[in-house]
């Protein structure tokens, strides 16, 4: 039972780690967009526009945002 649950453990971690290689090519040179229903300069602009500058760092192949 042991041996079992050790392999089950060690092939989803060995599936898990070929994962942020394929989504840093997926999303790298491609544009986001995210689009704000509200009026320019308010607030939900600004935490859009917030967002816009700070998520590249976070989403592997650091795609570029823009926000409309």
């Amino acid at each position: 039972m042991r041996l079992k649950l050790a392999a089950a453990a060690l092939a989803s971690l060995a599936f898990l780690c070929g994962a942020p290689a394929r989504a840093a090519d997926f999303y790298e040179g491609k544009t986001i967009t995210i689009i704000v229903g509200f009026t320019p300069g308010g607030t939900y602009d600004q935490i859009a526009r917030f967002y816009a500058r700070n998520l590249p760092r976070f989403i592997p192949g650091k795609p570029t945002i823009i926000v409309q």
